[in-house]
Formats: C-alpha cells, structure tokens, sequence
C-alpha cells in the first residue's frame, strides 16, 4: 500500500509520523510524506531527506480552472480556509495569507492532486480534519474515492480513533446505531461498556485530550517561556537557511513575530484570570433551573470546522439565552483551559445578559449537569458526558455524538426554542438503553493505545490502521 503522511508545525508531529511510516516501512508499504514547510524538521531536529518528501512550499501550481469547478460542484472550498483565518484572528497575528487565500486553497489542490495521482496513494494519515492543510487533502482524497484516517484521541482514557470524515464517523455511527440490536452486542464489548458506565459518574480521571498542556490553568509559565525561547531560537535557524521559501509557506511564515504575540497573549491571560475571580457568579443554585453552555477553548476545529457558522461565541450565548422560557438560566462555564483567553469585553457582555449566570470554571462539571435540564453546546465534550449522566443536549455544530436519539442537533438559532420546549417536555425514559446501544458502537470503533506521545507503541497503532483497512474492504 502507499500511505501519505501529512507533517506540519504541530507540536512533534513529525517525529510520530516518522516513527509512525518506518512501522509501515518495515511491513513493506510504501511511504510519503506531505509537509506544508521544512520549519518541523528544523524545530524538532528530525529529518526527511532519507524519506520520499514532498513541500508545500515547493509547489507554486494552480489549480485549473476546470479542476476547481469539479470540486466547487461538490464542497464549498472557501470553507476549509475558515480555521487559519480563525486560528490568526484569536492570536492576533496580521497575516498577509488570509487575503491570498484563494490563491493557497487552488495550490494546495493542485499540490494533494499531484501527489495523490503521481504516487497513487491509497490512504492520508494526520490527525482529525483540524485546519486547511489537512482539510485539502480530505478533498482531494475523497475526490478520488482513496482513504483519509486522521488519528484523534479517544474520550475513553488511553485510547483513540480514526476518522475518517470532518464529524467524528458520524454517519456511519448513526447508520450502526439504527441496525443494532442487543443480541448482536458482543459480549466483552457489553462487559467494557457496563464498567465504563458504571464508574463514569465517579471518575475524577481526566481523559487524555484534556490533561495539562500549554493552555493549562495551572502551567508553570516561567518554565513555558523558557523552552519558548529555545524554540525562537529554532525559528532564527529556519530563517537563516529557509528565508526564500518562507514567503510561499502560509502557516508556518513569520514565526518569530507570531511566536512573540504568543508570548504577550499568555501574560494577558495571566492577568485576566486573575480579574475574572470577580465575575464569577457565586449565587449559583441547584435550586435553579438552569441548562448549561459549555464555552469552547479557541481557536480549535471543534469550533472552527465543526460548528464553524456559530463559532462566534457571545453570539451563540445572546441567542440561546433569549430563547429560554421565563425564570431558566443559562450557566455559561468557561473551558478551564481557555479562560483568560478572550477580551474582558467578553465577558461583560455575558454578564449583562438577564437570565445568564457565568461559573466558575473549577466548579465540578457532573454535578452542575445532574442539576440541570440539559447542555447547550456547539460541540463540546460536556455534551458527551451529559448524555451518560442521563442528561438531555442540543448541539449547534456537527460532533462525534449526534447519533445519540436525545442528543438534539439544530440547524438554525430559530430552532433553539421549539427544540428546548420539546427537550423539557419529553420524558427521555429509554436513557438506560440508548446510553448502552450508544457506547457499543462507539466501543467498537475506537483502538487501544496513546497517540501524539513520545512513548506511543508504534507498532500497536500500526496493527490497529491495518485492522481498520482489513475490515473496510
């Protein structure tokens, strides 16, 4: 087989990559790789000369303009843009790309197409559709009926998935949650399940995705800024021996500027975070009836592919909150890792809203579910937990556990008042047999072991792609 692997500047994505294609090397496939820049190979000290490698920044191609218009037949290109314009607008940086980015989006088309065709590829490797560099090669392969397996942590501890759509398998979930039934449940799966719910109420596990990072309320920032300034160190380097091609990179252009503006964004964080223990609103009472809106951590795919025309995060707030029957609040918790992030203009706008309560984000998450009436989300995982603790959930934005039957997904804010009356005035009696049915497919569709980590089992991973590759054809 020939398996792509797309490498850009996410942080060591090239040296699991690597590790990830000499495992399938060494099980005779052929491998390639995609970089949007060389700035990963000098910033993480690993190469790819010795590899069959192809760069963004060597293409200078259009795309035809009888190409696009098959493709424009079939998706809306500009979309798949919309997460760096996203990305640049939240960290402020002023990147002269977003103005060329008709430009980028038929260069990246014309640079998958090449490769795809030229090397007949059979599967894309990268994580989760998360930005417009992966994006293009979703396109591009599905265009083509060839593979696209973007790798993405489980909510189940020390697992993960393989997408193989923008939404998490969505359809394909639904489709094997319609058929099945609870004879055709296996055994050790039922067990697997029956335990995971059994202590999910009492866990104080966090799942893998959410344990300390960068974004962490509780980073040790001194030793953050000290290996960030290693890392502008890096950035002079690819500078000195890259400079020409810089300008035709798009998301990896002008780091040392954007790497500053990082800097000076987590010192405003700091400070906010500190400012926002007044606006906490401490009168919060499981006497309320309140439902919850979980904020999103920004920027993210979670909001800017998958919730991508709602991603305006007051605006989802003012709405759902004037949608709500009289006397229900709105308890608006922040991401714990995100808060501080946003201007503290913010956050006085949600507070003049006259039915929202905004929460502490340490507040414990369960507990203000099992008080609630439900969660209101784009796409966050509070969603997913919400439903294991019985909970009903509406959702603006396309996410993993839609196929849920009382997981409400709405098109539209009109839709938001006639689907909260539906939602409090619905028994949801068959919660017990949804939540089993509901995890079972999901069980069967995700794999054991940690991705993205330096201690990953390369090997295992492997086992589980081919598995994935066997049992579809």
């Amino acid at each position: 087989m020939n398996i792509l692997f797309l490498v850009n500047n996410a942080p060591q994505y090239i040296n699991f990559f690597k590790s990830l294609g000499d495992n399938f090397k060494l099980n005779n496939h052929n491998v390639i790789y995609a970089c949007e820049s060389h700035l990963p190979e000098v910033k993480y000290d690993t190469s790819l000369k010795d590899q069959k490698t192809f760069y963004f920044t060597d293409h200078l191609n259009l795309l035809s303009d009888s190409k696009l218009q098959e493709y424009q037949n079939r998706e809306n290109l500009r979309k798949f843009y919309y997460s760096c314009y996203d990305r640049n607008f939240h960290f402020g940086f002023d990147n002269v790309h977003d103005k060329k980015s008709d430009e980028i989006i038929l260069r990246l088309l014309d640079f998958y197409e090449k490769i795809i065709l030229q090397e007949d590829i059979d599967i894309v490797v990268y994580e989760n559709v998360s930005n417009s560099f992966a994006y293009a090669a979703y396109v591009v392969a599905k265009q083509f009926e060839r593979k696209y397996y973007g790798l993405i942590t489980s909510r189940v501890p020390n697992h993960f998935e393989i997408w193989e759509d923008e939404f998490g398998n969505l359809e394909n979930r639904m489709n094997s949650f319609n058929k099945l039934s609870k004879q055709q449940i296996e055994d050790h799966i039922l067990e697997h399940v029956t335990e995971y719910l059994n202590n999910f109420k009492d866990s104080s596990v966090k799942p893998d995705y959410m344990k300390k990072n960068h974004t962490s309320m509780d980073i040790n920032y001194l030793k953050y800024y000290i290996n960030k300034s290693g890392v502008m160190l890096d950035y002079f380097k690819y500078y000195t021996t890259h400079a020409k091609k810089d300008n035709n990179a798009y998301q990896s252009s002008h780091m040392l500027i954007k790497s500053f503006k990082q800097l000076t964004r987590n010192l405003k964080r700091k400070i906010k975070i500190s400012a926002l223990k007044n606006k906490y609103d401490y009168n919060a009472s499981e006497k309320d009836n309140f439902f919850i809106y979980p904020m999103h951590f920004q920027p993210e795919s979670s909001t800017s592919v998958n919730a991508i025309f709602y991603d305006n995060q007051y605006e989802a707030i003012k709405n759902i909150s004037f949608s709500l029957p009289i006397g229900t609040y709105l308890y608006v918790k922040d991401h714990p890792n995100g808060i501080g992030f946003l201007q503290m203009n913010f956050y006085k706008k949600i507070k003049k809203l006259p039915n929202v309560k905004y929460i502490n984000p340490q507040e414990d998450t369960k507990k203000l579910i099992i008080h609630s009436k439900g969660v209101i989300t784009l796409t966050s995982t509070m969603g997913y937990e919400a439903l294991l603790l019985e909970k009903p959930v509406i959702t603006l934005g396309k996410v993993f556990y839609n196929y849920h039957p009382y997981c409400y997904n709405i098109s539209s804010y009109n839709d938001i008042f006639s689907t909260v009356q539906k939602v409090l005035f619905t028994k949801h009696s068959q919660f017990s047999e949804y939540n089993t049915k509901f995890l079972c497919v999901y069980f069967r569709d995700i794999y054991i072991g940690k991705i993205f980590n330096t201690d990953s089992d390369f090997n295992q991973i492997y086992k589980s792609i081919m598995n994935r590759i066997i049992n579809k054809n």
